[in-house]
């Protein structure tokens, strides 16, 4: 088959930095394309500055936009709605990602009844179908071969095309059908209480990344030009490593300057090229009022000063059109990332601080939390408390699973292992060699005492006898020369010091009425007396230094937000990391990213003083970010190293610098959204 090649194909999809997702699905009773003109559909997207579109193939409807043998096509297709739009892209040099909707797939059920995942193993097949708009389909049923896999094979020979998109749902949902219980083996267990569940939980999560693969390697097969990408899967939600073959990843996600930057910097960690993808939308994809610019830029800016590319989601008319409000604020909102695109391009994160994020703290050592969407949630909490410090107060970090920090960690300075539970032996030793030859290293102690592991408590140089049964306790707090105790939520470790380790800070006790342990009236009771154990130490191992908390500072501090943690972490963080890369002085919250571009260092402003406030939902809006005064920047240089080209972005402004102390200082008089500051050849 001939391909419908209307333009020149962009060879490098790393090229694509603003892309754009119409979503489309569209039930039946409804026309679809009339009128639709690609060329004209394809210059508007152009004039709004996109580098890149999805064009929807096939829909969670299950209908396909574009005449197909093997598939079902749309009852309203009124002509070759893929191919237009693909023609039209092609013809004014713009990259196209053809979107296929995968395990919901409403058609294909209706037809193949059999396919049906079976999430309840006493309902029919037509009482699971009954009132539900889109169908799932079992990941054992014979979707790839019979549906699937000749669909992918249509695309990828009749249209000219850069990237599959798969769009999958995460959530863990059993399946009780036949094809299940045969390849398993016996009979699927209904919940945790069997004994054979969590067998069945590593079997059927490894059912989705054999099938992944599988996908991957057919489509390269067919063309090993296309790029492949999967939508939510190996993200900050579930950290484990992508499949073979993929060179991409991505998520939609919320529309979120803060969000935007936890998910960024974990996929900076991962060394793979991300898109982060949200909605221009005020209340999800359901709602077609728009979000405001400001929380769009925002967004925008977290995301690229991580190297990311931005992916705007929208919505198309029946008729392929976008509302005429979208086509401008996508314009407005690609013109600010494109501003930038010669110093977000091509740049990967400076190691200095490196967070460890496990894909077995995650799910737990066995899988026992992955089908429980809330656990997980629940035991990622650390990762973004952790996260609102650093980011809010300027300082660089990057976050790796455990395969990405095995393989770099001797590139990093300083290694934070935020309340952490099921390290491997491997990776244990890794960082106790990491540290007895001069790495950092900042523990802060899970509250969970039944995932406590005595080789962390070794590297900590503190001897563990239990953990508290209140679940709070205070942190002894000296630095402003009164007593100022720091509550901190969740039970704490009691732990004394040992050889080479000395007590920061000691534990506090609440203090309880009477003799029989009774709280005081309303909340918390107060700050009682130390008891003889440790809440910060510091201890000597080879030639590194490590500081041990031994309570969960980031998961407090994400459930209850309090400077006072901040100002703790922030100061151990001096302790450890002195004379950091970057430093910042601003009025008000900046993120900082360091990274490299070839010999050059740049250093990215995120501004995050703007108020995100919740539009419905879980849906961020930011109404007003203000400007940020005088923001002092400074990079440390070595002695006699001389740095005569650094310059502000966008626009290219050559910035005064001064030295001192071993580091170069610049002043930015004003940062509205995002700024970015070149220091030319700093690496040379």
């Amino acid at each position: 088959m001939e391909k419908n090649n209307g333009g020149k194909k962009v060879d490098n999809v790393r090229q694509y930095l603003t892309k754009i997702h119409p979503d489309f699905h569209i039930p039946d009773g409804v026309e679809v394309g009339k009128d639709l003109d690609g060329t004209e559909y394809a210059q508007k997207i152009k004039k709004a500055r996109a580098d890149s579109a999805a064009v929807f193939a096939k829909c969670h409807y299950g209908y396909s936009y574009y005449p197909t043998e093997a598939g079902t096509e749309h009852p309203g297709l009124s002509k070759d709605f893929f191919g237009e739009i693909t023609r039209g892209f092609r013809e004014v040099n713009l990259g196209v990602t053809g979107y296929y909707s995968v395990f919901l797939d409403t058609a294909a059920v209706k037809k193949n009844p059999e396919w049906i995942l079976r999430d309840d193993p006493e309902k029919t097949i037509s009482q699971l179908m009954k009132g539900t708009k889109y169908l799932p389909v079992c990941v054992n049923s014979r979707y790839y071969e019979d549906l699937m896999l000749p669909q992918v094979r249509e695309i990828i020979e009749k249209y000219d095309i850069d990237e599959l998109l798969f769009d999958t749902m995460s959530q863990f949902v059993p399946c009780y059908c036949s094809n299940c219980r045969q390849s398993f083996g016996r009979e699927i267990p209904r919940n945790e209480d069997d004994p054979n569940w969590l067998e069945y939980v590593k079997w059927y999560y490894q059912q989705y990344e054999d099938f992944f693969a599988r996908l991957v390697a057919d489509v390269k097969d067919l063309n090993s030009d296309i790029s492949v990408v999967v939508n939510w899967k190996w993200s900050a939600r579930l950290p484990n490593d992508p499949v073979p073959n993929i060179e991409r990843l991505i998520g939609d996600l919320f529309t979120s300057g803060a969000t935007g930057s936890f998910f960024s910097r974990y996929w900076a960690g991962t060394g793979y090229d991300f898109d982060y993808m949200c909605g221009r939308f005020l209340h999800h994809l359901g709602d077609w009022s728009s979000n405001t610019p400001e929380t769009l830029k925002y967004t925008a800016a977290s995301t690229i000063a991580n190297g990311g590319s931005f992916y705007l989601i929208d919505r198309q008319k029946p008729d392929g059109s976008l509302e005429e409000r979208a086509y401008k604020i996508t314009e407005d909102v690609f013109s600010f990332v494109k501003e930038r695109k010669n110093v977000v391009m091509e740049t990967e994160h400076v190691p200095e601080t490196a967070f460890l994020y496990p894909f077995e703290h995650v799910v737990g050592s066995k899988l026992q939390y992955f089908p429980d969407n809330q656990a997980r949630s629940d035991r990622i909490r650390q990762f973004k408390g952790a996260a609102n410090i650093f980011r809010n107060h300027g300082h660089h970090y990057t976050a790796m699973n455990s395969t990405q920090l095995i393989d770099n960690l001797d590139q990093y300075q300083l290694l934070i292992l935020p309340e952490l539970e099921f390290l491997s032996k491997n990776m244990i030793q890794k960082i106790k060699e990491f540290v007895q030859t001069g790495g950092k290293l900042f523990i802060v102690q899970s509250k969970n005492a039944e995932a406590v592991q005595e080789e962390i408590f070794a590297l900590a140089g503190v001897e563990y006898k239990k953990h508290t049964d209140r679940d709070y306790s205070y942190i002894d707090n000296y630095d402003r020369g009164v007593f100022d105790p720091i509550l901190v939520r969740g039970k704490f470790a009691r732990v004394t010091p040992g050889e080479n380790t000395k007590v920061l800070a000691d534990l506090i006790s609440p203090e309880f009425a009477g003799d029989k342990d009774l709280d005081f009236g309303h909340g918390f009771a107060p700050a009682g007396k130390a008891e003889g154990f440790a809440a910060v130490t510091e201890h000597q191992l080879g030639q590194g230094q490590v500081i041990y908390v031994s309570g969960p500072l980031f998961t407090s501090h994400h459930t209850h937000f309090n400077p006072d943690i901040s100002e703790l972490v922030l100061n151990i963080y001096n302790l450890l990391l002195p004379e950091p890369l970057v430093r910042v002085e601003s009025p008000a919250q900046v993120e900082i990213t360091a990274v490299k571009k070839n010999n050059d260092l740049i250093v990215h402003l995120v501004n995050h003083s703007g108020r995100e406030a919740k539009a419905g939902g879980f849906c961020p809006v930011t109404e007003f970010i203000p400007q940020l005064k005088n923001i002092k920047v400074s990079v440390k240089v070595k002695a006699g190293k001389e740095i005569h080209n650094v310059n502000s972005y966008p626009g290219g402004t050559p910035v005064d610098t001064s030295i001192e102390n071993n580091y170069l200082h610049c002043n930015i008089s004003a940062l509205d959204i995002m700024k970015s500051i070149l220091f030319a050849d700093y690496f040379a």
